[in-house]
């Protein structure tokens, strides 16, 4: 009797170091599972953040079907894939970012710039527009500068897009922080007719 008692003890006990091997072989399992979907994530991204860079509205569109983040950024300076959609003036890229849920508010990576300061620095006024029509705000201020979409956009000499910006009421008073407002940037490099622009709305000043 007393024998067959421990015989049952030792399979049971068996039977459960057996199921506690195969637990932590299925916890193992998992973890591989998981560190191999978070690295194919990464690369997609990274794939995506080029992919944009390109232009190649089609392929954007793939990768986004394929579980690509609307929201990813570069990895040299955290700009998000709608900043740099934004700046190269890809609009129907843009569109489409926004459409998968890119948040046109973020300021991440370096500059510390939404997508609209990145488009107003670079001249692209069409998409300065869509994304002023998104509910940007107009003078938001760059975390690294202060500079505001207008700021930028007369620092550089995009006359199109200082228009543009005037005509949403921009406030050409807002200074940067080097204390600096759009008509100097405009005088220091020269911008005659953005300076002129400037100097026509009330309450601008050097």
């Amino acid at each position: 009797m007393t024998k067959n008692i421990l015989f049952i003890v030792s399979v049971l006990l068996a039977f459960v170091g057996c199921s506690d091997n195969k637990s932590d072989q299925t916890k193992k399992n998992n973890k591989a599972v998981l560190k191999d979907s978070k690295k194919d994530s990464i690369l997609l991204n990274q794939k995506l953040m080029k992919t944009i860079e390109a232009g190649d509205l089609a392929k954007v569109k793939s990768l986004l079907s394929n579980g690509a983040n609307a929201n990813a950024s570069r990895k040299s300076d955290g700009a998000t894939a709608l900043m740099i959609a934004s700046a190269f003036g890809y609009i129907e890229i843009v569109e489409l970012l926004l459409s998968q849920g890119a948040d046109s508010k973020s300021k991440a990576g370096i500059i510390g710039e939404t997508a609209l300061g990145w488009a107003a620095r670079y001249g692209k006024t069409e998409v300065v527009k869509l994304l002023l029509d998104e509910g940007l705000d107009i003078n938001a201020k760059a975390s690294s500068n202060g500079w505001t979409a207008l700021i930028g956009a007369s620092k550089w000499g995009h006359t199109d897009t200082v228009k543009l910006l005037l005509s949403r009421d921009a406030d050409p008073k807002v200074k940067d922080l080097l204390n600096k407002t759009a008509l100097m940037y405009a005088k220091e490099e020269g911008h005659t007719e953005i300076e002129s622009l400037l100097k026509q709305v009330a309450g601008a000043t050097e």
